[in-house]
């Protein structure tokens, strides 16, 4: 709203908000910002955004999840099904926790029916060890309401197709409630216990495990460990903050710090006890009592370094794999990775799956006061979010996505589907599980503001989440036929101390445009695991950026200046055919073009887009035009995701029920910025607000003269009619969304009647 006391600040061309004569930018209900309405946000059957047709079920169906040669997930029963799990972390705590038991059945029926509606198969169990401990007293005494609970919305869930990611250890160990602040805040040091085989950790891991998976579900009649709907089990959530943040631990853990050493000289012994005390490494000449090293400390003991931490994850993953097993779960099992390589060797070695997170502007706080997002593009920056995690894939294991978001309050968030999910699906990732909360029945009113990672919530969220379940579940996005390797050599990485950073994000760039993941040459693969397919192209490694982290999220520093030349590499894939001739791959001028020629990345541009037969969509700036197939966007107003796809199972152009989406920013009312408009003041309070857009498309469609355009709410239902301009097989649809009032929305109808 522009009153007499507000200046205006350009952000991009049309993309504008407000700042006070303070310089303070803050964000009100009016033209420019509009509430939208949250108050139904379940997703009606039958309705234009009911996807549960794309669902298969019950979960389970077809026995196990099991890992495949190709790094794909199939099924034990049919191995040439191939099954993705797209889903989310988090459980609205109105649904779990509150109301009475008859309430919370009524409502766990209609939850899993409106998670399948809204497009998913997957449900990651993160902070179970949590939630289990609530209200009770004792060590791993489980309440048995919570259990049972989760007894029944498994059973539900999985009557509508959802499969299951159970983490054993997330933030606690099974303890106590009077312990949970000081387990959560002493979980560095739990992580890096286990890591070393302190006997605590080792025995409550063991017992958790067998508590959970021996229990039999009383409305399935199975133990979890036999339901095959539990497809998932990962040891410990983000684990590798134990070992990556050895300074801090050494600083506020002595005793864990001084155990982990004692670890690391008995490998030291071990290693050299029988060497020549001159042969040494030098530090080691007189005794083995080594610290960790620093950047003065010889090769030798560096290597040893390496080698030492390497078997600890290997070790680490051996253990945890083997109780288990013991317990009598047969399906797949996971730890989550980081894009530090030491971690991906070990992984290499022990591990059939692996699992990453990753998160585009995580917030340098929590959404306090002077929390900063950077207001950065991730299409300007190549996909980063997605070159982030694919950088850990190794070939041959199916990846899964445990945790990601591209977070508000980027204005950049619709990018998301394109720069990331489109990218996931051509690379045929497994799993694609957000954080968090995407889907609810019924938002409270303390609830109603755009927050951080909050998807269900979030309009815009949920329009590109819309698209992910079309492009990673229904499988719009048509995987790359080829496969091209990083053929890494742990001994490269020791020598050039290389295995603290990350694989090559210039490398990465590859994943744009056909099937890349990472292969170690040197070291064994675990025991019955079969070789990975064969690379049709393998490129040597090059040196990565360097990884830091402050616990919750990882950067990544900048690859070494000259180690790798990607317009070689585009060269060589031309030569052997994985680019075709009219592929226009140009990476000096920032293009980027999928070898099935579906996805396209014009960085400079700010542009990414996907052209399938069922569905077409393209981020772009204000003031842009594009042409994509059916579809051309004619003008937009403000950055956004437009696009349409087809519902009813025909091709986009034939098609008589098509979703049309305009997807731009949120936004809270009251919400105070700095002028940069990245670090935040205040988040602001209910409603939430999206930014308005005047957009005008065309669609050319064989039934455009039966077409009408409607608006939508989040749940599906119509609210008013957009006019048409039909002329012969073409429909022009053009809209101001300020007019919309109340019904204002990113998703509309195109219907044939």
């Amino acid at each position: 709203m522009k009153t007499s006391t507000l200046l205006l600040l350009s952000l991009l061309p049309s993309a504008v908000c407000f700042a006070s004569n303070k310089n303070i930018i803050e964000y009100k209900a009016g033209k420019e910002f509009a509430p939208v309405s949250m108050e139904h946000v379940a997703v009606k059957a039958g309705s234009a955004l009911d996807l549960s047709a794309n669902i298969d079920a019950p979960a389970g169906k077809y026995g196990r999840l099991v890992p495949a040669a190709d790094g794909t997930i199939v099924t034990e029963k049919d191995p040439k099904r191939k099954v993705r799990i797209f889903g989310g972390n988090g459980l609205p705590k109105a649904l779990w926790h509150d109301g009475t038991d008859e309430e919370f059945r009524r409502d766990a029926a209609l939850f899993a029916a409106a998670f399948r509606r809204q497009g998913y198969n997957g449900y990651r169990m993160h902070g179970i060890d949590k939630i289990l401990m609530t209200g009770s007293k004792g060590e791993l005494n489980i309440n048995p309401k919570f259990l049972d609970r989760w007894d029944y919305l498994i059973s539900e869930m999985k009557k509508q197709g959802c499969y299951f990611q159970l983490v054993i250890f997330s933030f606690g160990l099974y303890e106590d409630p009077v312990k949970d602040a000081a387990t959560f805040r002493n979980r560095r040091a739990h992580k890096l216990m286990l890591y070393a085989g302190r006997e605590f950790e080792r025995t409550r891991f063991k017992a958790a495990a067998k508590l959970l998976l021996e229990h039999v579900n009383p409305y399935t009649k199975l133990a979890w460990k036999d339901d095959p709907a539990i497809a998932i089990v990962e040891f410990y959530n983000e684990q590798y903050d134990g070992l990556c943040t050895l300074p801090f631990i050494k600083k506020t853990f002595p005793a864990e710090y001084k155990f982990f050493i004692s670890k690391w000289q008995d490998f030291l012994k071990k290693r050299y006890g029988r060497t020549a005390a001159a042969k040494r490494p030098p530090e080691l000449r007189k005794d083995f009592n080594a610290d960790m090293p620093d950047k003065s400390a010889s090769q030798a003991l560096k290597s040893a370094w390496d080698d030492f931490r390497k078997e600890l994850v290997i070790e680490n993953n051996e253990f945890c794999t083997k109780i288990v097993r013991e317990a009598g779960y047969k399906g797949i099992v996971t730890n989550n990775t980081y894009p530090q390589s030491i971690f991906a060797a070990g992984s290499w070695q022990s591990i059939e799956a692996v699992d990453g997170h990753n998160y585009f502007q995580h917030p340098s706080g929590w959404g306090g006061k002077g929390s900063i997002i950077r207001q950065k593009s991730d299409a300007r920056e190549g996909g980063q979010l997605f070159r982030g995690l694919n950088g850990e894939r190794l070939s041959g294991r199916p990846f899964l996505v445990g945790e990601f978001n591209h977070c508000f309050w980027n204005k950049f968030q619709h990018e998301m589907p394109l720069t990331f999910t489109a990218y996931a699906a051509l690379n045929d990732f497994s799993s694609h599980m957000i954080l968090c909360d995407p889907v609810w029945l019924k938002i409270p009113k303390m609830f109603l503001r755009a927050n951080i990672f909050d998807v269900g919530r979030s309009p815009v969220q949920r329009a590109g989440e819309f698209f992910s379940s079309l492009y990673f579940l229904r499988g719009d996005i048509t995987p790359a036929v080829h496969k091209v390797d990083c053929a890494v050599s742990y001994k490269w990485l020791t020598q050039n101390n290389l295995l603290d950073g990350a694989a090559s994000g210039e490398q990465a760039f590859l994943g744009l445009l056909t099937n890349f993941s990472q292969r170690f040459v040197d070291l064994p693969l675990p025991a019955g695991m079969p070789k990975p397919p064969k690379a049709e192209l393998s490129v040597a490694p090059a040196a990565g950026g360097q990884v830091s982290t402050d616990g919750w999220y990882n950067t990544i520093g900048a690859d070494a200046p000259n180690s790798y030349s990607l317009a070689d590499s585009v060269k060589q894939l031309r030569a052997r055919g994985i680019l075709k001739a009219d592929n226009i791959t140009d990476p000096a001028n920032g293009v980027f073009q999928s070898e099935t020629g579906e996805i396209t990345m014009r960085r400079n541009e700010y542009l990414v887009k996907a052209v399938t037969p069922k569905s077409e969509a393209v981020s772009l700036l204000a003031n842009r035009s594009e042409k994509l197939n059916s579809l051309t966007v004619k003008s937009v107003s403000v950055p956004a995701l437009i696009g349409a796809a087809a519902v009813d199972g025909a091709e986009l152009k034939n098609s008589g029920r098509i979703v049309l989406v305009c997807a731009t920013r949120m936004a809270n009312h009251g919400q105070k910025m700095q002028a940069d408009d990245e670090t935040l003041i205040d988040l602001g309070w209910a409603p939430s607000l999206m930014q308005t857009c005047k957009f005008t498309v065309e669609l050319q469609n064989a039934k455009a003269a039966n077409l009408r355009c409607y608006a939508l709410r989040l749940d599906g239902e119509r609210t008013r009619e957009i006019p048409l301009k039909k002329s012969g097989n073409t429909v022009e649809i053009s809209v101001d969304t300020v007019t919309l009032g109340k019904d204002l929305t990113p998703f509309f109808e195109l219907v044939a009647e």
